[in-house]
């Protein structure tokens, strides 16, 4: 709420100022309705005008500019399509000796991360099976005190893939992911949501746009 205060503030004063405009024009209407001057007579409509225009820079402010475009994992095996290219970066880190490969963008007034992520299994790790793995995905979100709440099996390219749902602190936070499963390495979707972002559009255009090839 504070961020969306901070980047709608100029309508939002506009807004506020036309509403204490309307407010005292009621309240002396009589008043100005039979005043000499023209600028007390129009001062109810000025009002008018002045919150239209205020509602007006809210409403189109609060909708940003979407420029979709496919975006590659660095070995050119995954993609998803994101809406702001430019503010993607790569993120390298390590989970238990494993390096994470990361690109992510946050969605522009919006409570949305989203992120493509690539990782190589080690020699010692290609062991388990595919339903071994994910049971260690989802062993290791409720580690995290992370409630799963779905987890699909479906194919992408003829590669293993789940999509998978896990919640915090009661809903609250929501993830969304499109995991795939290769032989060597593991390819991934995710959107993380907080507040009332859940179900919102740019979510599921990312994650169904994930392909692997």
């Amino acid at each position: 709420m504070k961020i969306f205060i901070l980047q709608h503030i100029d309508a939002i004063i506009t807004t506020a100022l036309a509403l204490c405009l309307l407010i005292y024009a009621w309240k002396h209407r009589k008043r100005l309705q039979s005043s000499p001057r023209k600028i007390d007579r129009a001062l109810p409509a000025l009002a008018i005008v002045l919150l239209l225009i205020g509602l007006l820079r809210l409403a189109f402010d609060s909708q940003p500019a979407y420029v979709w475009q496919r975006v590659y994992s660095d070995d050119q095996r995954a993609s998803a399509e994101f809406p702001r290219p430019t503010d993607t970066e790569i993120d390298t880190t390590s989970a238990k000796g494993i390096s994470i490969r990361r690109i992510q963008c946050d969605v522009p007034y919006k409570s949305i991360n989203l992120r493509l992520s690539h990782n190589d299994i080690p020699p010692e790790g290609l062991g388990p099976t595919v339903e071994q793995r994910i049971e260690a995905v989802l062993s290791n979100f409720k580690q995290q005190g992370l409630t799963v709440v779905s987890c699909i099996p479906e194919k992408n390219a003829d590669a293993p893939c789940y999509r998978i749902v896990v919640e915090k602190d009661g809903g609250k936070i929501q993830i969304s992911w499109r995991i795939a499963i290769t032989p060597k390495a593991l390819y991934g979707a995710m959107a993380t949501s907080t507040g009332g972002y859940h179900d919102d559009p740019v979510i599921a255009r990312f994650l169904d746009s994930f392909k692997i090839q």
